[in-house]
């Protein structure tokens, strides 16, 4: 769940709809594909485990 919501936070943030920290747009972007790219790997390292 945490990486969910990391990934909704920010494209959220990239987009405008929720704060930035003072980072830039392509920083968050970079960052929610970073962690969908996590969230992909757990979902397929669990798939394999069942």
């Amino acid at each position: 769940m945490e990486k969910v919501l990391g990934v909704c936070y920010h494209i959220k943030a990239a987009v405008g709809y929720d704060v930035t920290n003072g980072h830039n747009k392509s920083s968050h972007i970079s960052w929610a594909y970073g962690e969908l790219m996590t969230l992909d790997n757990l979902l397929e390292e669990r798939s394999r485990n069942v």
